[in-house]
């Protein structure tokens, strides 16, 4: 009994940051913004940059901050070190006394949400380490046997809303041909389209830019 005991409090600490996703929210997922990162060690300190440029720029001030006469010669990069060749004013002889430098980087890939500016898909959802999602919020009730099938006339996909009674809004896109499942507790609604809403179903003040560093591992 006692290891049973053990193994349940262990399993309590271990709980895995995972999150069910409706299917509504994995069938309009996009993908993440993808950026490379740079990361190296320019003056003394590890730190990560959107450009190699950036990283060499940082050496290149830290040594004119250390002599005002530093100047670049040439810069070059071999895909894994960027090497300066720079001189500075030699006060005790004649010419510049060169002082050169090679600083090796490594490089990863950074995913963001959401994908462009304004776009309502703000949750990250990591499929796997170059995989992955931005998904919209879904504010509306599971899918159920009792959700009613509505058939549009044709004219292509587009979104259809419903209100909640605590103001956020349900968005559901429809089939190519206007169909839809309407959640039967919308049945005293009637759906307006909402295509070009741009809205998110929220009304701003959950303070989520939805990418606060944790990814969300769907199930």
């Amino acid at each position: 009994m006692k290891y049973i005991l053990t193994m349940a409090l262990l399993s309590a600490f271990f709980v895995p940051n995972v999150q069910a996703f409706t299917q509504r929210q994995l069938d309009t997922a996009v993908q993440a913004k993808e950026e490379e990162i740079f990361i190296c060690n320019p003056a003394g300190i590890t730190r990560e940059y959107e450009s190699k440029q950036q990283c060499a720029q940082e050496l290149i001030s830290y040594k004119k901050s250390s002599s005002s006469t530093y100047r670049v010669i040439s810069q070059s990069d071999t895909g894994s070190t960027i090497n300066i060749i720079g001189v500075y004013d030699c006060y005790l002889g004649e010419g510049g006394c060169q002082d050169n430098a090679s600083i090796p980087y490594s490089e990863r890939k950074s995913y963001s949400c959401p994908p462009s500016p304004g776009s309502d898909h703000t949750i990250r959802y990591a499929r796997g380490v170059d995989d992955v999602l931005c998904l919209k919020p879904d504010y509306c009730p599971a899918e159920s046997d009792s959700d009613i099938p509505i058939f549009g006339t044709g004219g292509g996909k587009r979104k259809v809303c419903f209100d909640n009674p605590d103001g956020s809004v349900c968005e559901i896109e429809t089939d190519d041909n206007g169909n839809f499942s309407m959640p039967s507790g919308y049945a005293s609604q009637e759906g307006r389209d909402c295509s070009g809403d741009g809205n998110d179903g929220n009304d701003g003040n959950d303070g989520n830019d939805g990418n606060d560093g944790n990814d969300v591992i769907g199930c």
